[in-house]
């Protein structure tokens, strides 16, 4: 059988339309294809069934489906889309997994340039790089952990304490980083000591449960309290642990004996200041008697590292 061809000419268009015109199939003149669809449910444009959907109700696209449930909606077994860059021949895909319920995304599937990178544009500045090499780059803005306890995990990065050695490994993940301030303060094992401090500062970095802090202090006047001199005020409460030390860098203008160095009790928040007694070289705990109560008095620098 001979076909037969039906075409508009320089000033008609072809149509082929229902009875009240609300469907129609428009082949133009100026080499254009216009479909179109009633407006009320069921009233779509349909390929083989489910290969290509277009509801006339709600303008909804399916790709493999006949009831699409979003604008477009592609299904398959394993459904792909891909997107070739004609200058390159580079393929971009995007695959969704109905067995795993995975989403990946793969630039340069084929490898033709060797370079590509996956970038994350917002507001119409790049927030986000990944490189042929793995590397990811944050262009602006932070890494935010939005869960407290979780962090960035090393354990595939180093060998572990148990591979090297004897060590047990307890945690590969860093969890928490902080820097602050802090207000030292001079205590009493007896009590409250009422100063004014012309010195006072104190500064903090915190890594995982590791605590790192550092300061100065100086009164110009003390009263009151007895017995053991503490330094309270440390941001976080120390852990369970046999007394983390730290140093004394300088002191000066004490009444009595000067502290050389200091230890942080399990669960305080303070660390007490030890002096060295000249008879036997014993470490012995700082007393408010040692204190001075004049102006310019108590000067203390010091570092401590203890953990949470």
């Amino acid at each position: 059988m001979a076909d037969r061809t039906i075409k508009p000419d320089d000033t008609n268009d072809l149509v082929l339309q229902n009875n009240d015109g609300s469907a129609k199939l428009e082949l133009n003149e100026d080499q254009t294809v216009k479909v179109t669809t009633g407006s009320d449910a069921g009233e779509d444009f349909t390929v083989n069934t489910s290969q290509l959907v277009v509801e006339g109700d709600t303008g909804r696209v399916g790709v493999g489906t006949a009831t699409p449930s979003q604008q477009v909606h592609i299904s398959g077994a394993t459904p792909i889309i891909q997107m070739t860059d004609t200058d390159t021949g580079a393929d971009s895909l995007i695959t969704a997994s109905n067995a795993t319920g995975s989403l990946k995304i793969q630039c340069d599937n084929n490898n033709e340039t060797g370079s590509s990178t996956f970038e994350v544009d917002i507001d119409g500045s790049q927030r986000m790089k990944v490189d042929s090499t793995g590397d990811m780059t944050i262009t602006d803005g932070d890494l935010v952990i939005g869960t407290a306890g979780h962090g960035i995990d090393f354990s595939g990065a180093q060998t572990s304490a148990t591979e090297a050695g004897t060590g047990t490994t307890s945690s590969e993940i860093l969890d928490s980083f902080e820097t602050g301030t802090w207000n030292p303060e001079y205590h009493s094992s007896g009590g409250a000591i009422t100063a004014t401090e012309d010195i006072q500062a104190g500064y903090y970095t915190k890594i995982g449960r590791l605590v790192h802090v550092f300061g100065r202090i100086r009164t110009d006047s003390l009263s009151g309290g007895s017995g053991t001199v503490y330094i309270q005020g440390l941001p976080f409460t120390a852990g369970s642990f046999e007394r983390p030390s730290g140093t004394i860098s300088t002191c000066s203008d004490f009444a009595g004996d000067m502290p050389s160095s200091l230890y942080v009790p399990s669960g305080q928040s303070y660390f007490v200041l030890l002096y060295r007694n000249a008879s036997d070289g014993a470490a012995l705990s700082l007393q408010v008697s040692d204190l001075g109560t004049g102006a310019n008095a108590n000067f203390c620098a010091f570092s401590v590292t203890y953990f949470v």
